[in-house]
């Protein structure tokens, strides 16, 4: 598969590692407590926008970015913006790196949607502490332990019957065009997610731990 390079901010990458490390440069070369310099600022304000598209937020137009210590959950720097009411938000740099096409959901993006329940019927009923580092708080991660979730789908388009290229996503959306929600098309939504709880191994991970690991595995393989 040939990838589509990455613009954001009018800067150009060639995969979404390198955005991500341009994302963690600004984080850990900006002064805990102090405000992002403005270039950085309109970078950040850029790629939020991008991503809260793909995610269906709500848009944004921070006043202010600031870098802060995180002290509740792992004692790591984190990303806070600034509405223009004064209220402030704490993205992650996960949900700052995903820029995913805007053009519409994909099959993939449907499957993803399609094994909600599942991830929430694991968090519910999973033991509240990190698997790898038995830190214990609110703010745990849903991970997927090998296979990832990525192998999980290249493992259901390889079975008999099922084309990716037969596959479609219901986009629900308000009167005024706005999608509020999406779903892979069955019975294709039934499939995967019966295949996904037979296949994934999922696991609770602190942020710290989940961002290491997801950074690790993106080293190797490059991100899906």
């Amino acid at each position: 598969m040939i990838r589509q390079p990455i613009t954001v901010g009018g800067e150009h990458f060639s995969t979404k590692g390198a955005l991500l490390e341009r994302i963690r440069g600004i984080l850990y070369g900006t002064p805990e407590g102090s405000d992002v310099s403005p270039a950085h600022a309109a970078f950040l304000t850029a790629a939020l926008q991008r991503a809260n598209v793909y995610y269906s937020f709500p848009a944004e137009q921070p006043v202010r970015w600031q870098v802060r210590r995180q002290l509740i959950i792992g004692n790591h720097p984190e990303f806070v913006f600034t509405r223009p009411d004064g209220s402030e938000e704490n993205p992650s740099i996960k949900r700052l790196s995903t820029q995913k096409p805007l053009g519409g959901k994909r099959p993939v993006d449907g499957a993803r949607q399609a094994v909600v329940d599942h991830v929430l019927d694991f968090r519910s009923s999973a033991r509240p502490r990190c698997a790898r580092c038995n830190a214990v708080g609110l703010e745990l991660e849903v991970h997927h332990d090998e296979p990832t979730f990525a192998r999980i789908w290249q493992m259901f388009l390889a079975q008999p019957g099922i084309v990716e290229a037969e596959m479609s996503v219901i986009e629900y959306r308000t009167d005024a065009g706005v999608m509020h929600s999406f779903c892979l098309a069955p019975p294709h939504d039934r499939l995967f997610r019966a295949f996904h709880r037979e296949h994934a191994r999922l696991q609770l991970l602190c942020l710290i731990c989940h961002d290491h690991i997801t950074h690790n595995r993106n080293d190797r393989h490059g991100m899906e």
